[in-house]
């Protein structure tokens, strides 16, 4: 048997195709030996290590993990103020707005 290979986004750059750079690329042994080492986690280990003879990757393992909670980003004192600042010269506009329309319908009342 042939030693197989996986790898994420492996070969996207030789290739020149931007597409393949989120993909899992692998040959149909590589993905047989993920598949098996998929099956021995679901079965009840908690991780498990990829057999270096039989599979070239650069990943060294699967393990089961709980859900994936991305880090919330949280606003910076700028930002507050930059949305401050947003805010008033929007109302700063909208009132120089409406009084230049005021001025408009008091010249053409005389």
């Amino acid at each position: 048997m042939n030693k197989g290979f996986f790898q994420y986004g492996f070969g996207a750059k030789e290739l020149n195709d931007p597409r393949y750079e989120e993909y899992l690329l692998a040959d149909r042994n590589g993905l047989q030996h993920l598949r098996s080492k998929i099956d021995e986690v679901l079965d009840g280990a908690d991780e498990v290590a990829f057999d270096s003879e039989e599979v070239s990757t650069e990943l060294a393992g699967i393990r089961i993990a709980g859900c994936y909670n991305p880090p919330k980003i949280k606003s910076s004192e700028s930002s507050v103020l930059i949305n401050f600042g947003c805010i008033a010269l929007a109302i700063i506009a909208l009132g120089v707005f409406i009084l230049g329309v005021w001025k408009v319908v008091e010249l053409a009342l005389r």
